[in-house]
């Protein structure tokens, strides 16, 4: 019952956060994030509410007690009929028509709930060493000093989109993409060749992932991660956390250009950088979703 219970809570936020996220934010790409972010929060704590919580107890009353007299009393309560769903093994003895059956069973609630919990820890652990390989190539890295042109770049994007510090600079020959990385402690990790990229592609990355890090995206990003570990097992839920990173995206795209980014010159960007990096890894340890909220 338990793992029914989570399924349909679960399906239930998330289309409440996929149908109000578009209604709400029409025209705010931010807007329509922090629906889903919101979302993110209670997904990943659902588990802990149906441990701690009132738990839900759905009942379908047949058509005889609705309002007929001498209606039979019964209630179907679903939570009784998932607790007796359970798969009996039967032996014939061999003699006709005798039959023995075994008195064993296996309880189906439990196995689901072992393999859905089986799944979360996988996906948890790998999320772990992602974080930890993306902890080794920021240490690998270049920490680049303020008077470098780069740092310079990157502090006036980060006082363009509100931030009172300047974002460390990491540079490493081990990413083929720029990205915002970082809970704590955020930086922004370029590759080796960021430098011969043209000035104003660098501008608006720069811009783009300072974005990502005034909005707590690393953050928000996380949380959706763990819960994409949690409900793993449906699809409603995995399709509102894609949802979520790309409005998520495009809201730091809309922070580029109300920088001052003409909307022309920044998709002129984007399509030069997709160029540059077709065919290649972005980044040689984990995947980018995934070391980009770290």
């Amino acid at each position: 019952m338990f793992m029914l219970e989570l399924f349909v809570r679960g399906t239930a936020i998330a289309l409440a956060g996929l149908t109000l996220a578009p209604l709400a934010g029409r025209r705010s790409p931010a807007l329509r994030h922090l629906i889903l972010a919101i979302g993110f929060g209670w997904l990943a704590l659902l588990p802990l509410q149906g441990v701690a919580g009132p738990r839900w107890r759905p009942a379908v009353l047949p058509a005889a007690q609705l309002g007929s007299p001498g209606g039979n009393e019964v209630v179907w309560d679903l939570a009784a009929v998932a607790r007796a769903k359970t798969l009996v093994l039967d032996q014939a003895d061999g003699a006709p028509g005798t039959a023995a059956f075994a008195a064993r069973s296996i309880p189906v609630g439990s196995v689901l709930a072992g393999l859905a919990a089986a799944g979360t820890l996988l996906l948890l652990g790998l999320r772990g060493v992602g974080m930890w390989r993306v902890r080794r190539l920021i240490g690998r890295g270049r920490t680049l000093d303020a008077g470098d042109p780069v740092s310079r770049m990157a502090a006036h994007a980060a006082h363009t989109v509100g931030l009172a510090k300047p974002i460390p600079i990491v540079e490493t020959a081990k990413c083929a993409a720029p990205f915002a990385a970082g809970i704590a402690r955020p930086v922004i990790v370029i590759p080796a060749e960021f430098r011969t990229w043209p000035a104003a592609r660098r501008e608006a990355v720069l811009l783009h992932e300072a974005a990502h890090v005034a909005r707590c995206d690393p953050w928000w990003r996380a949380l959706g991660e763990v819960a994409l570990a949690v409900h793993w097992w449906n699809p409603v839920v995995r399709f509102a956390v894609r949802a979520g990173v790309t409005a998520s995206e495009l809201a730091a795209d809309d922070q580029v250009v109300a920088a001052g980014v003409a909307p022309e010159r920044y998709a002129d960007d984007l399509v030069g950088l997709s160029r540059t990096l077709r065919g290649r890894p972005l980044i040689a340890a984990p995947v980018l979703h995934l070391s980009r909220s770290d």
